[in-house]
């Protein structure tokens, strides 16, 4: 997949977009995310944010949450779920998170939400995924679809060219 219509980000824009990350990311990790050349641009009609070329930001419904290669410059310390090495394969291929597989929860995280989900060995992060029930109501499900797969590995946002 192409990347389209690249315009370089004001430093207006990048204090506006360091300001939305801040619930997401540490203040250390915003500033490792939006070093270098920040340009807007789409993929496949998602608008997304280019560090150096490489899509590491993207929006959905208007909220800005790091892409999966933003996640892997920065790290993961909020805003996760952690899958056993089972869900890892589905997950990696689209699916969507099922209670079965969770093994831990950022508390913090409520329905509607956007979360990075990681696998529990390597903590590599897996997609970007919304939340369908609170972190609480989470500890007491044995079934059912807890978060919507919206962005994965091998993905088109995944392939995006530079």
């Amino acid at each position: 997949m192409k990347i389209v219509r690249r315009h370089p980000l004001s430093p207006k824009q990048r204090r506006k977009l360091a300001e939305s990350l801040v619930d997401v990311l540490s203040e250390t990790q915003v500033e490792t995310l939006l070093a270098g050349n920040l340009e807007e641009a789409s993929v496949d009609k998602t608008p997304v944010i280019l560090s150096d070329g490489e899509p590491v930001i993207f929006l959905v419904s208007g909220e800005a949450f790091p892409t999966l290669r933003g996640f892997l410059r920065t790290g993961v310390e909020r805003r996760f779920l952690v899958v056993d090495m089972g869900a890892v394969p589905h997950i990696a291929n689209g699916a969507d998170v099922m209670a079965p597989g969770v093994v831990e929860v950022d508390l913090r995280l409520r329905s509607g939400d956007l979360c990075v989900v990681v696998d529990e060995r390597h903590r590599k992060p897996l997609c970007i995924a919304r939340m369908l029930v609170d972190a609480e109501g989470l500890k007491q499900m044995e079934r059912g679809k807890v978060a919507e797969n919206i962005h994965h590995v091998g993905d088109r946002l995944w392939k995006a060219e530079k």
